[in-house]
């Protein structure tokens, strides 16, 4: 370990798997899915951007998953794309942004919180000041993987697509979902 925030960064990564509840994954927004259609399988992408544990949004329909990771009210009304990640990122692919409770990160001061927590609650109740990542679950760790330029990110594989009268099953991770496309293959 080079200093405390690289020690914080390992003991964030410790509980991280592949499989249960445990996993790894990264939520997409249906709108986010159709403007990559021009890929031919949505079933499979290259992660980038944020990341979190499937655990904290077990049991979550489309809206609940919005919420929890404070994204924009509206931004899973039309769906949430979950996708397991294939392997887990190495140390220096991941900056640790603590919860989701401060937006990117960034610790705001008390004031500031408040007025974002006013602005969240202004726009699930119908008011709209335009686009904004709201505080999410405090609860919530989140991870944001660095990958530069052309680096295509880690491969991950469709897990579920939730709706809001659909709820996420962190228990699907435990089938083959996340596993490469040559699992048990042997590579020449």
């Amino acid at each position: 370990m080079e200093n405390f925030s690289d020690a914080v960064l390992a003991s964030s990564m410790a509980n991280w798997r592949l499989f249960g509840k445990g996993g790894l994954v990264k939520v997409t927004s249906k709108y986010a899915a159709d403007v990559a259609k021009m890929r031919p399988d949505l079933t499979r992408i290259h992660v980038r951007g944020y990341i979190g544990i499937a655990k904290y949004l077990s049991g979550l329909n489309a809206r609940g998953i919005e919420q929890a990771l404070g994204l924009p009210p509206g931004d899973m009304s039309a769906g949430a794309y979950v996708y397991a990640l294939t392997r887990l990122p190495t140390f220096r692919e991941v900056d640790f942004k603590y919860s989701l409770a401060w937006p990117d990160g960034k610790m705001p001061t008390p004031a500031e919180y408040n007025a974002l927590l006013d602005r969240r609650d202004a726009a699930y109740g119908g008011a709209s000041e335009g686009r904004f990542y709201p505080p999410g679950g405090a609860h919530i760790p989140q991870w944001r993987l660095n990958f530069a330029g052309d680096e295509p990110g880690i491969p991950g594989n469709l897990l579920d697509i939730v709706t809001d009268s659909t709820r996420f099953r962190s228990d699907k991770l435990h089938s083959p979902h996340n596993r490469p496309a040559n699992w048990g293959r042997i590579l020449t």
